[in-house]
């Protein structure tokens, strides 16, 4: 009896000891908030009765960064919530931004001669020279077209040099195609766009255009989309043969596509305008005045929100992308150029 009774007593205490040991295991460590995206850490279901009906999962985020030229800063949006997230101050006044796939911002500073690289809480500026212009991602690198020094640089994701391609003028925009093998830049000064094999960092054709080439970009069926000064927008062949014209009466700014690439957004800067074309038919769907100076515009990659950077009234106006409706306008910063939504 004596043994039995050492026993009993010798479990109550294991169980005293292991207790709070559990219910320690059970409750998740607390964890930082990312800075770029967004984390929803799956509970683990309970064989007991709910007592409650189970909460509906949080809505996720779709965010977008944002260049503030005249504030020099750059700006973190959550588009769903209508807040900003975070601002980092620059070196310079900034002006084109791009988020590659892994979260690496990098925006251009062509006043201080530098191109900036944001990941998570770390900024590296890179002194590049010139005045960097614009910055595409282009496989696990940064191509960045540097408008006072006629060449295009490629970085590494944590801007290391890996080399140079020299141009027959200063560069102004850039569009990487789909395959990450090729860019596409529009150069000052002339009606021509270099065609460049980014591996071997050299050009492999010039385009001829009919004006002054601007802003481009690859549409979903590899045809490239360049805006123009002053005739709209002209799509060519990746072989370089012109085959279309939109808008020929507007000065398109800056375009993007939906992530399906049936619609087209288009910014035009002179008229305070933003249009929207189905890329099919290449026929106008919308037009839609917005006030102020409509600049860079960018889809999230879920083809829910239309963002643009209205740059006279400091405001990222909002469009629900499906029914083209005008929802939101949020302050976020004097003079907001580029805008790019995170992948």
């Amino acid at each position: 009896m004596s043994q039995l009774s050492d026993m009993f007593s010798k479990s109550a205490l294991l169980v005293l000891v292991l207790a709070p040991a559990c219910t320690r295991a059970s409750v998740p460590a607390a964890s930082p908030s990312p800075i770029l995206t967004q984390v929803d850490t799956p509970t683990t279901p309970s064989s007991a009765a709910p007592t409650s009906p189970t909460p509906p999962p949080p809505v996720s985020s779709d965010l977008v960064w944002v260049a503030l030229e005249n504030q020099e800063a750059i700006a973190e949006v959550d588009v769903n919530a209508r807040r900003i997230v975070s601002k980092r101050r620059m070196s310079g006044a900034p002006h084109n931004i791009t988020v590659a796939p892994n979260g690496t911002v990098a925006v251009t500073l062509p006043t201080a001669g530098r191109v900036a690289l944001i990941e998570g809480r770390s900024v590296r500026n890179v002194h590049l020279g010139g005045s960097p212009h614009d910055v595409k991602a282009a496989a696990k690198s940064f191509l960045v077209a540097n408008e006072g020094a006629a060449r295009l640089h490629l970085l590494s994701l944590r801007g290391k040099w890996l080399g140079d391609i020299p141009l027959p003028a200063n560069p102004h925009d850039l569009a990487v195609s789909h395959d990450q093998k090729r860019a596409w830049v529009s150069l000052d000064g002339s009606n021509r766009i270099a065609v460049v094999d980014i591996a071997e960092r050299k050009i492999l054709r010039l385009v001829s255009t009919t004006g002054r080439p601007h802003d481009l970009l690859f549409g979903p069926n590899g045809e490239v989309w360049v805006s123009d000064w002053r005739t709209g927008v002209s799509i060519y062949s990746q072989g370089g043969k012109r085959i279309g014209q939109v808008l020929p009466t507007v000065q398109v700014h800056h375009l993007a596509f939906s992530p399906d690439g049936r619609v087209a957004w288009l910014t035009d800067h002179a008229d305070d305008r933003v249009f929207v074309l189905a890329t099919r038919t290449r026929s106008v769907l919308a037009s839609i005045p917005i006030g102020g100076a409509p600049h860079h515009v960018a889809v999230t990659p879920d083809g829910r929100w239309a963002v643009v950077a209205n740059h006279d009234n400091g405001r990222l106006v909002v469009f629900d992308a499906r029914t083209r409706r005008r929802v939101s306008a949020i302050r976020i910063g004097a003079g907001p150029h580029g805008v790019w939504a995170v992948p």
